[in-house]
């Protein structure tokens, strides 16, 4: 290696450290010194980073005063003239790429010492691989708004026919702009110059030299591991790199972790990325975006998004099927002066740990989140459809209509939800008590069977009159029977329940006509014909209502009843028990379905849980994101 002198630029021996002419410190030979001006219009300001390829300089526009960014190839390459004719061909492609997330090229150009160099835009901002290492795990929305930026300057290179090959956190970088965050994506066509000079040497990938692997093994697609190159690659090797980074970003983690670049290589290839869900799961990432990470991470590339456009796209849609998600709490803890480990989940659950039972779960702010404990969810309590402020006399009594799915007033229904209701003692007259007195003597001698009819289980109880033998007109005054036609109703505010008769009919001739009097909660009717009171009482209508019935048939003396019914709220039915592990095992397994894009055996593990949490509406959310991806 020679040394040059920056005044006179003579070039001397490496064990030399000041130029014998003039005492100026000698540089390393092909390196531009502060303030040198190149092609009299770029004042170099500063060395920003070298590589095995070339060295990156921040220079100042002379004419212009604006900074520029240049990138000159290093000085033992110029000999290579296949790479010198590809870095200056791919300069010219990058250039079309005018796309406010890409790096622009604004000119290329040759040095005095005849080595070609690229006039890039300059831009001050943060890498994502910096902003991982201090924050951790990234919220979910500025993740996507990131990954579709990158993903927008990726299709606009691929319409020109560029594939980056070489995507990573370290490409890409965070600058504030007025619109916000913006990205800029760094180093389009780089790698495709240097697969190009490999190519000729290797042939094809060497897996034992990491110098040779065109990418970044950690980053790099399957189609690269296998020693694709050139046209054999395609856009969705782009995204499946970005779905490497993409991952990182939600989980703080690499999908793969290995101790050598063969081990990296063959997990690409061959491992399955583990779900999000199943290695993060308090980090509540939502399950609709976990879906597109793990369709990027496809082995097949066929199975991955056909472009940038369709990947965007599917990001749109998975936020908005998060957004309708229940919210999850989410607790972020800051670990003052400790980096986030960006390899390893155990550090990563022992620091959340740690910090909630040191903080009582933390608090907010930015920092990798805090484990959270999943709550079961109940559904809401129905409200009271009553209205205290209405009296039941304020509406006309009409005739209920009946509306689907709401209980008839039956006597089928269960004893335990009968009100105990005020039953008022019959005033019959004097030979009224006769028939009774004979009522009460038959009944002594049925016994057991007269009993059992009485007193087995029923909404409610029937207090039975006497049933004489046959009489003429002229006899004594026909008897009634009684015969409960009103049971409990339970709809979703009140029940009904009455001990007294709602029903006479007589043996003698003429038929009675039975008359009511008093008030009739609204939504209940009253037939004449029958004495049947029926029908759903309405909103509103709680209390307790007095009836008296009255049947006449001109021949006996009237027969009268009093009935009791009183309305009041239903009780509320049993909650069903939810068994919280069954659910639990049951997202799970579903997420790790979800996750690999089965979302047929995914809505079949929700299922289970919903068996077991009937009103879990996490478990409802997910079943409806798995249908909608499904059918795309």
């Amino acid at each position: 290696m020679m040394k040059i002198c920056p005044t006179c630029q003579n070039s001397y021996p490496n064990a030399f450290n000041a130029c014998p002419e003039d005492g100026t410190a000698l540089v390393e030979r092909g390196r531009w010194s502060d303030g040198a001006v190149i092609c009299d219009k770029y004042r170099i300001l500063c060395q920003l980073g070298q590589g095995g390829m070339g060295t990156v300089y921040k220079a100042l526009h002379i004419d212009f005063e604006e900074p520029r960014a240049l990138k000159v190839i290093n000085p033992a390459l110029m000999a290579d003239d296949t790479f010198v004719k590809r870095f200056k061909h791919e300069a010219k492609i990058t250039r079309k790429l005018q796309h406010p997330n890409a790096v622009r090229v604004d000119d290329i150009d040759e040095a005095e010492d005849g080595r070609p160099f690229m006039v890039m835009e300059y831009i001050e901002g943060q890498s994502l691989k910096k902003l991982i290492q201090d924050v951790g795990p990234l919220p979910a929305a500025r993740t996507c708004s990131i990954i579709k930026q990158a993903a927008s300057a990726l299709g606009a290179a691929h319409e020109l026919g560029m594939v980056h090959r070489d995507i990573k956190p370290d490409n890409i970088v965070l600058i504030n702009s007025p619109r916000g965050e913006q990205v800029k994506v760094l180093d389009f066509g780089i790698a495709k110059v240097k697969e190009a000079r490999l190519g000729a040497e290797a042939g094809a990938v060497t897996l034992t030299k990491v110098g040779e692997v065109i990418g970044t093994p950690q980053y790099m697609s399957p189609e690269q591991a296998m020693g694709k190159r050139g046209d054999e690659l395609d856009g969705r090797s782009d995204l499946y790199s970005l779905g490497v980074v993409m991952y990182q970003m939600l989980s703080g983690d690499l999908p793969f972790k290995a101790d050598t670049t063969m081990a990296m290589i063959l997990a690409h290839l061959q491992t399955p990325p583990a779900p999000l869900a199943t290695i993060h799961p308090e980090l509540h990432i939502p399950a609709p975006l976990a879906a597109v990470v793990m369709r990027l991470l496809e082995k097949n590339r066929d199975l991955r998004p056909n472009n940038a456009v369709a990947l965007i796209e599917a990001l749109d849609r998975a936020e908005k099927m998060a957004a309708d998600e229940p919210a999850m709490p989410e607790t972020r803890v800051v670990l003052p002066g400790v980096g986030y480990p960006t390899n390893a989940a155990q550090e990563l659950r022992k620091s959340l740990e740690a910090n909630r039972l040191r903080a009582g779960g933390g608090g907010a702010g930015v920092g990798p989140p805090g484990p959270q404990q999943e709550q079961p969810r109940s559904s809401p309590s129905q409200p009271a459809a009553g209205d205290a402020s209405v009296r039941p006399g304020d509406v006309p009594l009409r005739k209920p209509q009946e509306t689907p799915g709401t209980p008839k007033i039956s006597q089928q229904q269960p004893r335990q939800q009968v009100v105990s209701p005020k039953v008022v003692p019959p005033q019959p007259k004097s030979q009224w008590g006769l028939w009774v007195s004979l009522g009460i003597l038959f009944l002594g001698l049925g016994g057991g069977g007269v009993y059992y009819y009485v007193t087995r289980p029923q909404p409610i109880p029937v207090i039975p009159n006497p049933v004489p033998s046959a009489v003429t007109e002229k006899s004594v005054p026909p008897a009634s029977t009684l015969a409960p036609t009103i049971g409990t109703v339970s709809n979703p505010a009140f029940t009904v329940g009455t001990r007294g008769s709602t029903t006479m009919s007589t043996t003698g001739k003429p038929s009675p006509t039975i008359s009511e009097s008093g008030t009739l909660p609204r939504g209940l009717s009253f037939d004449p014909s029958t004495g049947a009171i029926s029908g759903t009482p309405e909103s509103g209508t709680m209390g307790t209502y007095a009836i008296t019935l009255t049947a006449t048939n001109g021949v006996s003396p009237d027969a009268t009843r009093s009935v009791t019914i009183e309305v009041k709220p239903a009780p509320e039915p049993p909650q069903p028990r939810k068994d919280t592990k069954a659910v639990q095992q049951a997202i799970a397994m579903g997420d790790f379905y979800f996750n690999r894009g089965m979302y047929d055996a995914a809505i079949g593990e929700y299922n289970k849980g919903l068996e077991a949490d009937p009103t879990n509406s996490k478990l409802k959310s997910k079943i409806k994101a798995a249908r909608i991806l499904g059918r795309h």
